[in-house]
């Protein structure tokens, strides 16, 4: 966002749990999130003139905005939006057009959030689309046991590589334009993220 405005950087500091790089214009680093791991960490870039970036690597799948605590909902909260209202309120400012960059899909003006635990979807084939990405509920571990479990199928395939991932990319080449596709996370609901340019 950009609030046209000039912005007291020492106090934005606060909200920073690693600082990368600080000047008298700028401050770049991370950002803990409540009640989330480091994994989730949002980068942030403040500047005295009043821009706020807050953003995870363009080589993330975009599914990560959602995490551990909107991977089920049907809202538009997410990640980035939590720490950008954080930032905000430490500076004071309110917070109104938010706008949402890709910076690995520029191109991208799109996103739709599909949200269930079994559903299918059809992309039209005039859609230029850039990336697919899921999030689920990620499993909890003690010692000995697993305390939830959790599983996404795409088009009857198991799409989670790893045990614990919560978030990740689809490939979808397998499927020919304007077929459907099905999800299918089990007994959790999960989401699934269109990220698209349209005309």
């Amino acid at each position: 966002i950009s609030l046209g405005q000039e912005l007291d950087l020492s106090r934005a500091k606060s909200v920073f749990g690693t600082i990368e790089k600080e000047n008298g214009e700028y401050i770049i680093g991370s950002m803990p999130l409540p009640d989330l791991d480091e994994t989730y960490d949002v980068h942030c870039y403040i500047q005295k003139d009043g821009r706020i970036i807050v953003y995870y690597p363009k080589d993330d799948p975009t599914s990560k905005i959602l995490g551990k605590k909107y991977y089920a909902d049907t809202g538009n909260g997410n990640n980035l939006r939590d720490a950008l209202y954080i930032v905000c309120s430490v500076l004071n400012v309110s917070v109104e057009d938010i706008n949402y960059y890709h910076f690995q899909y520029p191109r991208a003006n799109k996103l739709m959030k599909i949200t269930g635990s079994k559903f299918r979807f059809k992309v039209p084939d005039d859609l230029e689309m850039h990336e697919t990405s899921f999030a689920v509920m990620g499993h909890g571990y003690s010692p000995v046991y697993i305390l939830s479990r959790s599983s996404i199928e795409f088009d009857g395939s198991d799409i989670r590589a790893l045990v614990n991932q919560q978030y990740g990319k689809i490939d979808m080449a397998t499927g020919g334009p304007d077929e459907f596709h099905d999800v299918d996370t089990g007994d959790e609901r999960g989401s699934i993220l269109l990220l698209y340019h349209e005309s």
